[in-house]
C-alpha cells in the first residue's frame, strides 16, 4: 500500500489529502473507495480546518471564500460516499451482501449489519446521508422513499452554524463552537455532517474487514 499526498492551494488556504494506492489490489470497489471516496472525505475535513483558521483570523473575505470551498467539498464527499452503494450493487464484491441485491438492499445491509455495529443509536446515518446527497443534487425533494419520512428534503437544510456547549457529544463538534456544516432535519434537530460522513465511512470500512 502506497500513500501519496496531494495538496491543493487556493486563496482561502490549502487542502491536502492522502490517496491510497495498492497495485496488488484487484477489487475495483475497494480501489474506488480508496482512490476517490476517501480523498473526497479527507478534502472536506481539511476544508473545515481551513474554515476554522479563517474564522480565527477574522478576515471576512477569506471566511466567505472558505465557506464556499467547504460546501463544494461537502457536496462531493456526501454524494460520492452515498453513491458507493450503487457501485457495490453493480460490482458485487466478495465482501458485500451478495449477488442480485438492489441498491436499497445494499444500503439496508450497510445500515443494519455494519453501521448499527459501530453505533446502535446512529445507524440511521446511512439514511440521513442518502437524504443529504439527494437534496444536494436536486435542491428540493418532493417524494419520500418508500416506508419512511425524509430526514432532509431541501439543500437549504445544509448550513453553517456554530454549536453551543453540550449541544453535541464530547469531541464531536469543533472546539469552542466554531462554525461548521450542520444539517437541520425536518423535525428541527441538528446533525453534524462530519459525524454522518464518519459513521457511514466507518461502516463501509467494517464491511470490507478494515475496521
Amino acid at each position: 500500500m502506497a500513500l501519496v499526498t496531494i495538496r491543493l492551494q487556493g486563496e482561502a488556504g490549502s487542502v491536502s489529502y492522502l490517496v491510497m494506492t495498492d497495485p496488488t489490489n484487484h477489487d475495483p470497489a475497494i480501489a474506488h473507495f480508496d482512490e476517490i471516496i476517501l480523498p473526497a472525505i479527507e478534502s472536506y475535513f481539511e476544508a473545515e480546518n481551513c474554515l476554522s483558521s479563517a474564522v480565527q483570523a477574522g478576515d471576512e473575505k477569506v471566511i466567505n471564500t472558505t465557506r464556499l470551498m467547504v460546501m463544494r467539498t461537502a457536496r462531493t464527499a456526501a454524494i460520492e460516499l452515498h453513491q458507493f452503494s450503487d457501485r457495490v450493487a453493480k460490482l458485487c464484491p466478495a465482501w458485500g451482501p451478495g449477488h442480485g441485491q438492489s441498491v436499497e438492499q445494499v444500503r439496508q445491509w450497510l445500515r443494519v449489519v455494519h453501521a448499527a455495529a459501530i453505533s446502535s443509536d446512529r445507524s440511521d446515518e446511512v439514511l440521513v446521508l442518502q437524504d443529504i446527497a439527494d437534496a444536494m443534487k436536486h435542491a428540493q425533494l418532493d417524494h419520500a422513499p418508500r416506508g419512511r419520512e425524509r430526514f432532509v428534503d431541501t439543500d437549504k437544510a445544509v448550513l453553517f452554524f456554530g454549536s453551543g456547549f453540550g449541544e453535541f457529544g464530547f469531541g464531536e463538534a469543533k472546539y469552542g463552537g466554531v462554525e461548521q456544516v450542520m444539517v437541520v432535519q425536518s423535525d428541527g434537530t441538528k446533525r453534524l455532517l462530519s459525524s454522518t460522513l464518519d459513521i457511514v465511512k466507518s461502516a463501509w470500512l467494517r464491511a470490507m474487514g478494515r475496521d
